[in-house]
């Protein structure tokens, strides 16, 4: 399976934003579980991965919706030549 070009950055933004989850995660499991003792300083630094990881995404979203230019003209000249096609139909069948 062959990547696009820009999907490999929501990948990474998913990746990155799920560490991160898991990472929150044990920064109150650990001590839960442990006695209160507090978890390792690496979680703590881990748990600043999601919003890394949302940012990520939020920016992935935002520049895959634009359409490039040559996209946009091939649509609009398709779009010009079903109109005009079902303009001529429609007076066909006046």
């Amino acid at each position: 399976m062959r990547i696009r070009h820009r999907n490999w950055l929501l990948i990474l933004a998913g990746v990155v934003f799920v560490i991160g989850l898991v990472a929150t995660a044990l920064m109150f499991l650990i001590p839960a579980v442990d006695g209160g003792h507090s978890a390792p300083t690496l979680v703590y630094g881990l748990s600043m991965l999601t919003p890394i990881g949302f940012l990520l995404g939020l920016i992935f979203a935002l520049t895959a919706g634009r359409r490039h230019p040559a996209t946009v003209d091939a649509q609009v000249s398709t779009d010009r030549a079903a109109s005009s096609v079902t303009d001529r139909e429609t007076s066909a069948d006046r």
